[in-house]
């Protein structure tokens, strides 16, 4: 059968998308959280508005350099599986290999060098690792160390490691006792959990049941009188988007109620 070539192939992990070759009736969409559907859907049909031929595939699909056994497409509103081979010349990379099974299929993804990736390797590589991206940019972003062991001691450790750091920060004020413990290597609000540190035991309890995972320990910003947003006090993340020198886009993101994630696969709401 011959390979459909494309414009742009989107590719994701394939913890995250489900194959385009999935035999199960109930696989209609690649991802399992409505909002990522509806944001690659958009984005396929502005490709294609722009007489651009694009899909997306997993991680796990990929058969050679910049090709992969299926893929989905949006089309009419709607998500569509095909299997048949697909090739590009440009990949818009949605991952990080965190393992050797998808390290091995991202080799084999960009083993031509006419297979180029949409995202900068440098920049994907340092923006992935949470500690990485602290310790390059130290005044800009929040303070962050390693939990280099999942036990008591080991937090403990970090948290000593980490208030040391804060007491150096000029606007140390603004954090709060709590502390954020999170997947270093993690997205979309899994794994991050926000702890007292006079309860480390519960923490120590909660990181364990997911040893394999690299966490990292942040301080939890404060808001003395919360943020009232439409007439409601919840947790918020106000977000700027800032490009060549002014503003591009600004918004907020706002946690369910009992929650403090404000991410949308967790609950959240963002306008």
């Amino acid at each position: 059968m011959n390979q459909f070539v494309f414009d742009i192939l989107i590719v994701y992990s394939g913890r995250l998308v489900e194959s385009a070759g999935s035999l199960s009736a109930d696989v209609l969409t690649p991802f399992s959280h409505d909002i990522y559907n509806i944001a690659y859907g958009y984005f396929l049909k502005t490709c294609q508005d722009q007489k651009l031929k694009a899909a997306l595939a997993a991680l796990t699909d990929i058969t050679g350099p910049g090709q992969c056994g299926c893929y989905w497409l949006f089309e009419d509103g709607q998500w569509k599986k095909i299997v048949r081979p697909g090739y590009t010349r440009i990949i818009f990379d949605r991952f990080s290999p965190s393992c050797e099974m998808a390290i091995n299929n991202r080799e084999i993804l960009f083993s031509s060098p006419a297979v180029k990736p949409f995202n900068s390797p440098t920049l994907l590589e340092l923006f992935f690792d949470k500690y990485k991206t602290y310790q390059k940019f130290p005044s800009y972003a929040i303070p962050t160390v390693p939990v280099e062991k999942t036990t008591r001691q080991g937090l403990k450790k970090a948290i000593k490691k980490l208030r040391k750091i804060i007491g150096q920060e000029k606007f140390s004020a603004d954090f709060s006792e709590a502390f954020i413990v999170k997947d270093r290597f993690g997205a979309a609000g899994r794994n991050v959990y926000k702890i007292d540190p006079k309860n480390i035991d519960e923490a120590v309890e909660i990181i364990k049941k997911t040893n394999k995972i690299n966490y990292i320990l942040q301080p939890f910003i404060k808001f003395d009188q919360g943020f009232i947003f439409q007439g409601s006090p919840v947790t918020s993340d106000i977000r700027l988007i800032y490009l060549n020198g002014k503003v591009v886009q600004t918004y907020i993101r706002t946690a369910k109620e009992g929650d403090f994630r404000c991410n949308e696969s967790q609950g959240g709401h963002l306008e």
